[in-house]
């Protein structure tokens, strides 16, 4: 990156500048970093979200929704990145809290991470940040933030009212155990299906941006109920109609059900998964950029199904023999 428009302080397009980035107000620069100053006002925003549309590179700083002051939360980066984020509809390359690259640079030049922590006033990004970084985190705070997940990245290991705190004999911080999944941004509601012809065959898609397998899935929009999304998802994917029977399973078990969409998000996925039968149409074979769909017997599947969707397998046709809902 050679220029940049800034949406930022004057520190902050000084270090810019430090490191060979030149940041012009004219012409079309070849990205917009957005960072936060009071100064900024619509018109900033209007420009910077031109050049996003028009394909500049979107860098944010970092997402601080807020930091702290003696008279309650001020407006912080986040807020600016948000507004830019909403008119273009693209997401940022995050170089800041609580993404990894300012806390993999940090590391780097340590000799080790052993007695590394990171003390911070946001459990939204400090925590966070530290915590996918793999490093504990201690949180200054006057009260103690309470989330109802043990696993929750925004919980600190420690937390002082105070920096003298840090300073106070004892003193100390539980190991932060990373769990076997990323932090997810936000949680999805979707609806799977265990589909069976007249042979009893199984249904499954093969998406072909994957080439992986698995059983016709997809997401609950606004204003449906789960049954709906499941009835419009089968007719999208494999032009299929079907009748739903009973619910066979709720899955949300982080480990299998935390993945990075393709726009990049982290999403945390809760599926309903109902057993189905065909009551018309033909399945599609798919073509170039759509899914493909066919129908495998239960005991010779594709290797390449997506490990859960076997579980979810397994759990409805264990009870493939209760009478469907007509």
């Amino acid at each position: 990156m050679r220029s940049a428009f800034v949406l930022g302080s004057d520190g902050l397009r000084a270090e810019l500048e430090q490191v060979g980035i030149e940041v012009v107000d004219h012409g079309r620069p070849e990205a917009v970093v957005v960072g936060a100053d009071e100064r900024l006002g619509y018109l900033d925003i209007l420009r910077a979200s031109r050049y996003v549309h028009q394909g500049v590179r979107f860098v944010a700083v970092n997402v601080d929704g807020w930091f702290p002051l003696p008279g309650g939360p001020a407006p912080a980066t986040g807020a600016v990145v948000s507004a830019v984020q909403v008119a273009t509809g693209r997401r940022p390359v995050v170089v800041g809290k609580p993404y990894p690259p300012m806390f993999e640079l940090a590391l780097s030049s340590l000799p080790t991470r052993e007695r590394v922590v990171m003390v911070g006033d946001n459990p939204e990004s400090d925590v966070v940040g530290a915590h996918q970084a793999g490093i504990p985190a201690i949180l200054v705070t006057e009260t103690p933030p309470r989330y109802p997940a043990v696993n929750d990245y925004r919980i600190p290991d420690a937390w002082i009212r105070t920096l003298l705190d840090l300073f106070e004999p004892g003193r100390s911080a539980r190991p932060w155990v990373k769990p076997s999944y990323p932090w997810p941004e936000r949680v999805v509601a979707g609806v799977a299906a265990v589909v069976l012809d007249d042979d009893g065959r199984v249904l499954v898609v093969m998406h072909p941006e994957s080439g992986l397998w698995g059983l016709p899935a997809g997401l609950v929009e606004r204003g449906e109920t789960v049954t709906e999304a499941m009835a419009r998802v089968l007719r999208e994917l494999a032009g299929l109609e079907v009748r739903l029977g009973r619910l066979t399973g709720v899955y949300s078990e982080p480990t299998s059900q935390v993945v990075v969409s393709a726009a990049g998000e982290t999403v945390h996925y809760v599926t309903c998964c109902f057993l189905g039968e065909v009551a018309g149409g033909t399945a599609r074979a798919g073509s170039a950029g759509s899914a493909a769909t066919a129908f495998f017997p239960p005991e010779t599947l594709p290797p390449e199904l997506l490990p859960a969707h076997r579980g979810w397998l397994a759990d409805a046709l264990a009870g493939q023999l209760t009478p469907f809902v007509r």
